[in-house]
């Protein structure tokens, strides 16, 4: 499967300068984190090994949510962080958070 774009965050300010977002994925089955680095899912995943950045179309406040390419099929949670210094860290914010199915919906 191609890397596919899940749906648009829009920050509620719109467009700004030096602002950065970007996701961490949650399996839901068994709450293990995906790690970027790996490309599995672990228990132990290091915060910075789990985040994955959201470009901004232009400058239209608008971020995809980028679901990467191969991703495995199953349920999951994304959850949208807005961060807040120089690196994604677990103390940003949680913007948004919502249920993604990745594959097929009937499980096979």
């Amino acid at each position: 499967m191609d890397a596919y774009i899940d749906r648009i965050y829009f920050a509620a300010g719109g467009h700004v300068d030096g602002a950065n977002y970007y996701f961490r994925v949650v399996r839901r089955g068994d709450g293990k984190i995906w790690n970027t680095l790996t490309s599995a899912f672990s228990d132990t995943t290091p915060w910075a090994a789990s985040t994955i950045a959201m470009t901004e179309k232009d400058t239209t406040g608008e971020f995809p949510v980028v679901i990467p390419e191969n991703f495995p099929s199953d349920t999951y949670d994304i959850v949208i962080y807005g961060q807040v210094g120089s690196a994604p860290a677990n103390t940003d914010d949680v913007l948004s958070q919502f249920e993604c199915k990745v594959g097929s919906v009937f499980g096979f």
